[in-house]
């Protein structure tokens, strides 16, 4: 399992296809990649991985999640546009962009998901 996500690594989104067949680990493997939490079908790798089986992504930021905070992060870069993508997170994309005030030309993609024991917000942008 990989430590907490940092700042300019990758977070690959593995393909549908990988996930159903169980080979998460075989590509996080061939990757150099840990998954993010045993039961949530994200890798975290070092700068620069790029593979045909996952969506790259590059970590801007992440942080535990609390209503307020994402907030904040989204009205600090005034953040007008919001996509938010989730796993092992209990709350819908819709009811949380309906939570949140968006205002700003900015864009931003947000994945909110679960480490562990405790749900964590990674603002990504894909390579």
């Amino acid at each position: 399992m990989a430590d907490t996500p940092q700042a300019g690594q990758i977070l690959l989104e593995p393909d549908p296809a990988i996930i159903r067949a169980g080979l998460i680990e075989a590509v996080g493997w061939e990757l150099g990649a840990k998954t993010l939490d045993p039961q949530i079908a994200y890798l975290i790798a070092g700068a620069g991985t790029s593979t045909p089986y996952a969506v790259s992504h590059r970590i801007l930021d992440a942080f535990p999640f609390s209503q307020r905070r994402l907030q904040g992060w989204l009205s600090e870069r005034k953040v007008g546009r919001l996509t938010v993508k989730k796993r092992g997170f209990p709350l819908t994309p819709e009811e949380v962009r309906a939570r949140v005030k968006l205002e700003g030309d900015a864009e931003a993609t947000i994945i909110l998901t679960r480490q562990q024991d405790r749900h964590i917000a990674i603002a990504v942008e894909r390579l």
